[in-house]
């Protein structure tokens, strides 16, 4: 794990000289920067493509890749080569390369460490999101990219003011939300779904579970998108029209993400908007149930309208 307690027998925590970043005397055979940075700007399909997978996918393939890579690894050196070889080798898109160049420029960073406290981590993200983010020019916010730089920022607020490192971790994750909610605002497709931009969703997981880990907390729990896929109907059935609005517990785009998902799989035609602290729902379906089930599991219903739909059936 790439914060254990106890790798190479010392403990996370305390006292690291940031001077010592960028020493080169690292045992056994390394990655050289410019490798890594022809590996993280080297042409990939575009996530989410007709021939590649979705940013969501990719993320969790290449994340799973680096840590498989560096199992068993027992001192930072080898710890953080095998989290950027294995990204590299396992991403597929170009969401894969920029979250497997930021942990290339992050082990940069924590190589040569022999524990991690805030001020190491916050430059191990500094040096992350440098890696990845040289050439864009910032004309999308709440993008990974951006959500990446939004993150390191954070940390280095945070181990400025003396803070520790779970500070230090929830402070870039707090930062990196904040850019994150900034995608809907920027752009019209995002606000008009409700949704943000899932690779930079998923890496605020990775940070998020890293603070729980640290911290001794619970894990973040995945979406319970549990239900059981529907069932194809046959032609002929008939479609109903389903309509109401949901005043959620907690009306974070998250939650309004998941939920649409959920109600898109259900139906021929869907839409979810977003009116203060409710969102208005507009479906048409086969499955007038199962949709109004997945609503009210979100959140109180209102002004609820399930009716056949205008056209043939």
């Amino acid at each position: 794990d790439p914060l254990d307690q106890t790798v190479d027998g010392r403990s996370l925590g305390l006292g690291v000289d940031p001077d010592d970043i960028e020493s080169d005397d690292v045992e056994g055979p390394k990655r050289s920067e410019d490798d890594a940075d022809a590996d993280s700007t080297a042409p990939r399909q575009a996530a989410g493509s007709d021939s590649g997978p979705g940013p969501g996918t990719d993320m969790a393939v290449t994340l799973s890749g680096a840590c498989d890579a560096a199992t068993g690894a027992a001192h930072f050196p080898d710890l953080c080569r095998g989290l950027s070889d294995g990204a590299h080798a396992a991403a597929r898109t170009d969401v894969g390369a920029q979250l497997a160049g930021f942990l290339g420029g992050a082990g940069d960073a924590l190589r040569n460490a022999d524990r991690v406290e805030g001020t190491r981590l916050a430059l191990a993200l500094e040096a992350g999101a440098e890696r990845v983010t040289e050439g864009d020019d910032g004309a999308h916010p709440g993008s990974l990219l951006a959500v990446m730089s939004a993150a390191a920022d954070g940390a280095l607020d945070a181990s400025d003011a003396g803070s520790d490192l779970v500070e230090v971790l929830v402070s870039a994750a707090e930062a990196g939300l904040v850019e994150l909610e900034q995608g809907p605002v920027a752009d019209a497709k995002l606000s008009e779904s409700g949704t943000v931009d899932g690779a930079a969703a998923g890496f605020l997981l990775v940070l998020d579970s890293l603070a729980a880990f640290v911290s001794g907390d619970p894990l973040p729990e995945p979406p319970r998108l549990d239900r059981e896929p529907p069932t194809t109907p046959s032609a002929g059935a008939a479609r109903f029209s389903v309509r109401g609005r949901i005043t959620p517990p907690d009306p974070g785009v998250e939650l309004a993400a998941d939920l649409e998902v959920v109600i898109h799989e259900l139906s021929e035609r869907s839409s979810m908007e977003r009116a203060g602290g409710q969102w208005i729902v507009d479906a048409t379906t086969t499955l007038p149930g199962a949709v109004v089930e997945a609503m009210s599991g979100a959140g109180r219903l209102s002004e609820m309208h399930v009716g056949l739909a205008p056209g043939p059936t």
